[in-house]
C-alpha cells in the first residue's frame, strides 16, 4: 500500500505530456509502471508486502547510489531490499553501509515510513523488555527509533573489525530463504507463512518432521479395549459407534514440527505448524489439539446418550488427543510427557479414581497448550547460528574500577583469550617446516546512541611458534565510556586472531581473513566516587609471581589468573590505588592499610592468623601499591582477603575491599 501510494503521487506530479491518458492502466501493469517511472532510481517500497516491484540491475543501481545519482533514502532502502530479495551476498557490505546511513540520517527528514517498516521487520527479534518501548515509538512516530534499530544491530556484530555485520547478513539470508521456501500463505511479517517468521528468528531447526498427521490406530484400539472391560463391559455396538465417531470426526491434516535443541540447554524449543481443523488455515498451532475439531469434544457415542455421565457419554476428543500425541511421541519427550499425562487420567477414570465430569474437564483443559507456551516463553526472542560458522574463541574478562589524574572514573580490563584450540586445525595445513606467526588483537569499542562503533582501546600480541594457552591483555575504558549512566550505550570487548603472512602475495588475504574471533558485552558497574570528601580505593587486582609469562601484566609485575585459583605455594600479590588523601604535618599524604586472610568454611570466615597493618605515604593525594602477602604455607581451600583503608588525618573515614580466591594444588 505504501509503494502504491508513492507511485500514484509520482503520477500526479508528472507533466501532463508524460502520462498516457488514453485508458486507465490496469493493476496487472503496476510493476512495469513502477519500473518505468522510477529509473534509474527505483522508488523505495515495502519489500515485505505482497506487491513486488522490478528494479534496474543491482550493479547499475549500486553505481547510481555510489555516484550520488540516487540520494533519496527511499531509493537506498529499495536497493537494500532488492539485495535481500536476491540474496546478493556480494552486495551485502555496501548494502549494510547505506542501510546504517539511512537509519542514522532518517531523523533529519520526515520520512517515518522507512523507520516504521524497518522497525516492524526487526521487532520479532527485539528482547521482550524492549518491545513495548518500540511499539510505543512506532505508534507515536518517534524518529529516534531509527537509532534504536542501528544500535540493535551494531551490538550484535560478532566480528568487530570487519566492515560487514555478520549477524545482520545472517538475518538477511534467513529472510531470503524464508521467502523462497515458506509460502503456503503470505500473511506473515516477511511475506511468508508463520514458518518464515520462526525461521528468521531461530534459523534451521535441529529436528524437522512433516507429513499428514494421522492418529495412532494402535492407541485408539487399546483404549477401546479398555472400555470393553469397563464395569463389566459395554455393548459392542456402542464401541463400534464410538470408533466410527473417531474416524468420521477427524480428517488427517498436514503438519510440521520444528525442534531446536541448540537454544536452551535444559529443554528444547518446539513449534507446531499445520492446518487448523476448525478454520482450515495453515499457520503456527498452539498444540496438537488444534488439529482436532471442536465438535469431537461435544458429541457422545450417539445423540441419545449425549448427557450420559458414563462411558456412553465419551466423545472422540480424548481418544484423538492420546492418538495424536502417541503418533509424535518419538520426535521429542515433550509429546511423550503429554501422552503420559492423558493416559494417566484415562487409567484413573477406568479405575474409578476420577469421575466422568472431571475426566471430561481435564480432556478439554488447555494443559498441552500451556506447556508448549512455557517452552516458547523461556526461549530468547531470537538465536544466531554464527557460532557454527565462525571459529569462536573462548574469552572472558575481569573488570576493575579506577580514577584518573583528574579524578574521572575509568576501568581497566584484563581480557583472557584462549585461541589455541581454535587454531590447531589451521596449523595442520601449515608446512611443518614453517612455524606460523599469529596476531591476537584485543579491543574495546563503544556503541553510541546512533549505533556507531567507536574504538576505545586496542592491543596487539604476536604469537610465534607453538600457541600458548590463555593470553591476558590489559585494556582501558576512559571516563566517557566507563560510566553506567547512559543505558543506550554498550561497551563491547573482543578478541580476533589472524595469521601473519609468511609468503609473498599473502598480505592482502591475511589482512581480510580473521581465523578466530569472540565478542562480549561488558557489564555495567557503578563508578568510583569522584568527590574528595572521603578516601576512595580502586578495585583490587590480584595474582601471583609465578614463572610462566603468559598472563603476566607488565604494569603490575605479576600473573593475573583467568579465574579465582591461586596455586598452592605461591604468595598472593595485589595492586591497588588510593584517592582523596589528606596531607599530614610533614606534607606527606599518609594512609593505613589493614589486611587479613580468612578461611571460608561452611559459609563462615575463620581467622588464619595472617594479618598486618601497613603505614603508607604518598607525595600526592593519591597512592598506588604493589604488595605481597605470605600465603605460600596455606593449605588448599577457599579464602577471603579483607582490606581496610584508613585516612589518619580524618578519623572514622574508612573504605573496605575484599577478594575471594581458591588455593589449589599446582598441576
Amino acid at each position: 500500500m505504501v509503494a502504491t501510494t508513492l507511485i500514484l503521487l509520482q503520477l500526479l506530479t508528472l507533466p501532463v505530456q508524460d502520462v498516457a491518458l488514453a485508458e486507465p492502466i490496469p493493476p496487472a501493469d503496476a510493476r512495469t509502471l513502477a519500473t518505468h517511472l522510477s529509473e534509474p532510481c527505483p522508488i523505495g517500497t515495502n519489500h515485505f508486502s505482497d506487491i513486488q516491484y522490478e528494479t534496474v540491475p543491482l550493479d547499475d543501481f549500486r553505481t547510481n547510489i555510489e555516484q550520488k545519482v540516487c540520494t533519496d533514502p527511499d531509493t537506498k532502502i529499495a536497493f537494500v531490499h532488492n539485495v535481500i530479495e536476491s540474496n546478493a551476498t556480494d552486495h551485502f557490505t555496501f548494502a549494510q553501509q547505506i542501510y546504517f546511513e539511512v537509519l542514522r540520517e532518517t531523523p533529519a527528514h520526515k520520512r517515518f515510513g522507512i523507520i516504521e517498516i524497518e522497525a516492524i521487520n526487526t521487532l520479532p527479534l527485539v528482547p521482550e523488555e524492549q518491545k513495548s518501548e518500540w511499539k510505543t515509538k512506532i505508534e507515536s512516530k518517534d524518529k529516534s527509533l531509527a537509532h534504536d534499530i542501528a544500535y540493535f544491530w551494531s551490538i550484535r556484530d560478532p566480528v568487530r573489525s570487519t566492515q560487514i555485520n555478520e549477524r545482520l547478513s545472517e538475518h538477511w539470508q534467513r529472510i531470503a530463504h524464508a521467502r523462497k521456501n515458506y509460502t503456503k500463505n503470505t500473511d506473515g511479517l516477511y511475506g511468508t507463512d508463520d514458518r518464515g517468521t520462526i525461521f528468521v528468528r531461530y534459523g534451521k531447526p535441529t529436528i524437522e518432521r512433516s507429513g499428514l498427521l494421522s492418529p495412532s490406530n494402535t492407541e485408539i484400539r487399546s483404549k477401546l479395549y479398555d472400555l470393553s472391560f469397563f464395569k463389566g463391559g459395554i455393548d459392542p455396538r456402542e464401541l463400534y459407534n464410538l470408533n466410527m465417531s473417531i474416524k468420521q470426526q477427524y480428517m488427517p491434516k498436514y503438519y510440521e514440527v520444528w525442534v531446536y535443541r541448540n537454544i536452551e540447554k535444559k529443554q528444547p524449543l518446539i513449534f507446531i505448524f499445520g492446518e487448523s481443523a476448525n478454520k482450515g488455515t495453515f499457520g503456527l498451532r498452539k498444540s496438537l489439539e488444534d488439529f482436532i475439531p471442536n465438535g469431537s469434544f461435544n458429541m457422545g457415542i450417539s445423540s441419545s446418550w449425549r448427557y450420559d455421565t458414563g462411558p456412553r457419554g465419551l466423545t472422540a476428543g480424548p481418544f484423538l488427543q492420546m492418538a495424536l500425541y502417541d503418533r509424535l511421541s518419538t520426535i521429542d519427550i515433550f509429546f511423550g510427557k503429554q501422552l503420559a499425562s492423558y493416559e494417566d487420567n484415562w487409567m484413573k477414570y477406568m479405575r474409578g479414581h476420577l469421575n466422568f465430569n472431571s475426566f471430561k474437564m481435564i480432556s478439554r483443559s488447555p494443559q498441552a497448550e500451556m506447556a508448549l507456551q512455557r517452552l516458547q516463553d523461556r526461549a530468547p526472542e531470537s538465536n544466531s547460528t554464527m557460532e557454527e560458522r565462525l571459529n569462536l574463541i573462548s574469552q572472558h574478562y575481569k573488570s576493575y574500577r579506577f580514577l584518573d589524574e583528574e579524578n574521572n572514573p575509568y576501568r581497566k580490563l584484563v581480557l583472557f583469550s584462549n585461541p589455541h584450540n581454535n587454531l590447531i586445525s589451521y596449523d595442520a595445513v601449515i608446512s611443518q617446516h614453517q612455524k606460523p606467526v599469529y596476531k591476537l588483537t584485543a579491543s574495546v569499542d563503544a556503541v553510541n546512541r546512533e549505533g556507531r562503533s567507536i574504538l576505545i582501546d586496542k592491543q596487539e600480541t604476536f604469537l610465534r611458534g607453538d600457541l600458548p594457552g590463555t593470553i591476558a591483555t590489559l585494556l582501558s575504558i576512559p571516563k566517557q565510556s566507563a560510566t553506567a549512566s547512559d543505558s543506550s550505550k554498550a561497551i563491547m570487548i573482543s578478541s580476533e586472531v589472524s595469521r601473519i603472512p609468511q609468503l609473498k602475495g599473502e598480505e592482502s588475504e591475511a589482512d581480510r581473513y580473521i581465523l578466530a574471533s569472540a565478542v562480549s558485552r561488558i557489564q555495567e558497574s557503578s563508578p568510583l566516587n569522584s568527590s574528595s570528601d572521603k578516601i576512595e580505593v580502586s578495585d583490587i587486582i590480584w595474582g601471583y609471581r609465578g614463572k610462566e609469562k603468559t598472563n603476566q601484566i607488565e604494569e603490575f609485575h605479576f600473573i593475573i589468573p583467568p579465574d579465582d585459583r591461586l596455586p598452592q605455594g605461591e604468595n598472593l600479590a595485589v595492586y591497588f590505588e588510593t584517592y582523596h588523601l589528606n596531607a599530614g604535618t610533614d606534607s606527606l599524604y599518609q594512609y593505613q592499610v589493614e589486611y587479613s586472610i580468612h578461611r571460608k568454611k561452611r559459609r563462615k570466615l575463620r581467622d588464619t592468623g595472617i594479618r598486618l597493618t601497613l603505614n603508607l605515604s604518598s607525595a600526592s593525594d593519591r597512592g598506588s601499591e604493589n604488595i605481597e602477602i605470605q600465603t605460600a604455607d596455606l593449605e588448599t581451600g577457599s579464602y577471603r582477603a579483607v582490606f581496610r583503608f584508613l585516612n589518619p588525618e580524618i578519623p572514622g573515614t574508612t573504605e573496605e575491599r575484599y577478594i575471594d580466591f581458591q588455593i589449589e594444588d599446582q598441576p
